[in-house]
């Protein structure tokens, strides 16, 4: 399984908004990649740009060695599965229907009893298998999540691409899934997942990319990239960062005193700044 993604400084801008600046990383297979940071920091855009989705202004971004524009369209969904934050389906397909959708870059004329039992496996793992007959549009937000990542995973790819696939989960199934990337991970997977909880990204991700203003600000393992100062810096929010008590990861807890949160006097704005600039030439043996 060959499994491949290496972007190099790459640009992105629409008008005068910089929306993604000089960032270079490789995703290998086996590993999650988890990408953090802040609202309005570039997330999406990278991971589109990963995808394919969206072409930059300058760098590149190479797929097992070769430029991801080179490949054609069904080359690329035999390769890489891209679940969205939000799927737009607008008829009234069943949830059977959208996760068979999966299986379309691999079909020859029409569907093989291999690819119903692959989509079925799918949705029993994402536990939607109920919901099979029942009209897309009629389900609920963490319902259609969960089908689409059934889509995903019925698309058998080397490489997946999440964007927020947790947002609109129950905790159960936040874990669930995942532990199902994780599954995919050991198999030879390289997944990269765009996540907002920090605390599932330290119990999941190999490595974590912390994105700042369209810069990589910080890109390593959970306890390299999950520090108290490098929170604050790129989130503006104290915390204090534990060791947790069940798995070998960080545990980040916020800090709050009568209902607002606190902010050290040691590190106030312009030292989360210097922080975040001295961390940059320090993480920089981990940039990819």
């Amino acid at each position: 399984m060959v499994n491949h993604l290496d972007a190099q400084h790459l640009h992105y801008h629409i008008g005068k908004a910089t929306l993604v600046r000089d960032i270079s990383l490789q995703v290998n297979g086996g590993e999650i990649l988890a990408i953090v940071g802040p609202n309005g920091a570039g997330k999406t855009t990278l991971l589109k740009l990963l995808a394919g989705d969206l072409h930059p202004q300058s760098g590149q971004v190479l797929l097992n060695g070769h430029p991801l524009h080179h490949h054609k369209p069904l080359e690329l969904a035999r390769q890489r599965a891209v679940m969205p934050q939000q799927a737009s389906v607008s008829l009234d397909f069943t949830a059977y229907e959208v996760a068979l959708m999966g299986r379309h870059p691999h079909i020859r004329g029409s569907e093989t009893r291999e690819d119903h039992r692959i989509v079925e496996e799918a949705l029993h793992r994402t536990e939607v298998l109920h919901l099979r007959e029942q009209l897309y549009a009629t389900l609920s937000g963490g319902e259609k999540a969960r089908v689409t990542l059934a889509r995903v995973l019925a698309q058998q790819t080397a490489i997946l691409l999440l964007d927020e696939p947790t947002s609109t989960l129950d905790l159960r199934h936040q874990h669930m899934t995942m532990q199902i990337m994780r599954e995919r991970a050991k198999t030879g997977v390289a997944v990269v997942a765009v996540l907002h909880d920090l605390n599932l990204a330290a119990m999941y991700a190999d490595r974590i990319g912390m994105i700042h203003s369209g810069q990589l600000a910080f890109i390593g393992t959970p306890d390299e990239v999950l520090t108290a100062a490098n929170i604050h810096a790129v989130f503006g929010l104290a915390v204090e960062v534990l060791s947790h008590p069940t798995h070998q990861c960080p545990l980040i807890v916020p800090l709050a005193t009568n209902g607002h949160v606190a902010t050290p006097p040691e590190i106030g704005a312009s030292a989360g700044r210097k922080v975040l600039a001295d961390q940059r030439v320090t993480s920089a043996p981990h940039l990819g």
